[in-house]
């Protein structure tokens, strides 16, 4: 019934609409509707308006090159079709067809206002209300469809992405009701195919979604590896161009720094030994000369090779130790030695 309503809209509500705009009959020939787009011309500037142009090309038998709109009565048109979507399930099947025409048969001239209507006529004789529909799911999930239905495209893809949030905590039962209404009413399982198709097929897609995120963690986690392994190849590779730059026979490059940071290490514990511990310089004072009364001198008749310089310090020293000076050779911090024993020579 819907299907025939529909098609019925077609060339007769033009027809229709293109008579009322020339103020002709709807059964009037070319020549009539030549004489009416005529009339008035000159107030127009000769040319016809662009909604008379094409009534009359309706008329004529002709398909229209261009559609045209009028603004002001668009405006008021649209707002009664959307007020007839909102009261659409509300009306009796009878009444919803005869609102229907109406309305096309007034929007003939808009292509949008006429493709809405055409639309709406999808569900002229559905009733989501069906006495039929006694499972509880399968008759809420009728009137989601019936809800869904009269929206435009917008406001119902929105309100669809929030009943299917809604309806994901009782996934099964709602999947099993829109099975359910498929098999026992297609006709308003037709309001709202995108909904429905969603439900019946929840968990295969659901197990399709889980698939294609596991193999997209595989991926990932396979272009992580192979990315490693090209830093890895990259280090290698610098490493043996470094090698190939030292020169030959050389200590390798990457012991040089090895190396190094042993030497700081090794710098750093000798320094902290030293610090802990008491450093003490000791030296062996030089030979204690003793000069004896009646002893000849070194570099005497038996030295005569002995510099005249070093002979005369001699003396020198010979003469201060006679008379009770001291040997520069002596430490002050230590008691001069005892003599040595035996008799001494006078």
């Amino acid at each position: 019934m819907a299907t025939a309503v529909q098609n019925g809209a077609g060339t007769t509500d033009r027809v229709r609409w293109a008579a009322r705009q020339l103020g002709v009959a709807a059964g009037a020939g070319p020549g009539p509707a030549r004489a009416a787009l005529l009339q008035g011309l000159e107030g127009h500037g000769f040319v016809p308006p662009p909604l008379r142009q094409q009534a009359w090309e309706v008329l004529s038998g002709n398909e229209p090159a261009a559609s045209f709109s009028d603004p002001p009565e668009e405006a008021g048109l649209r707002s009664d079709v959307e007020a007839f979507a909102a009261r659409f399930f509300a009306l009796a099947p009878a009444a919803r067809q005869e609102r229907w025409r109406e309305l096309a048969d007034r929007c003939a001239f808009s292509p949008p206002l006429s493709a809405r209507l055409r639309e709406l006529g999808r569900g002229l004789t559905a009733e989501p209300e069906a006495p039929e529909l006694a499972a509880p799911h399968v008759r809420e999930l009728a009137g989601h469809a019936a809800a869904l239905f009269v929206l435009r495209p917008q406001p119902r893809a929105a309100r669809r992405q929030l009943l299917l949030q809604e309806m994901a905590q009782d996934l099964d039962a709602w999947e099993g009701a829109a099975r359910q209404l498929q098999k026992q009413h297609p006709d308003l399982a037709a309001l709202e195919p995108v909904l429905i198709e969603q439900l019946s097929g929840a968990r295969e897609a659901q197990q399709l979604l889980a698939r294609r995120r596991e193999q997209a963690r595989k991926r990932a986690e396979a272009e992580r590896r192979r990315e490693a392994e090209r830093q890895r190849a990259r280090r290698d590779a610098e490493l043996r161009q470094a090698s190939s730059r030292a020169p030959s026979g050389g200590i390798p490059a990457r012991w040089i720094g090895g190396l190094a940071i042993g030497l700081v290490i090794v710098g750093i514990r000798v320094c902290a030994g030293l610090g802990s511990s008491s450093y003490r310089t000791t030296y062996d004072p030089p030979p204690r000369i003793e000069f004896h009364d009646g002893q000849p001198m070194p570099g005497g008749n038996g030295r005569p090779d002995l510099d005249p310089e070093l002979q005369r310090i001699l003396n020198e020293m010979r003469q201060r130790e006679r008379h009770g000076g001291v040997n520069p050779w002596d430490r002050n911090d230590r008691p001069p030695p005892d003599p040595p024993p035996g008799p001494r020579v006078p």
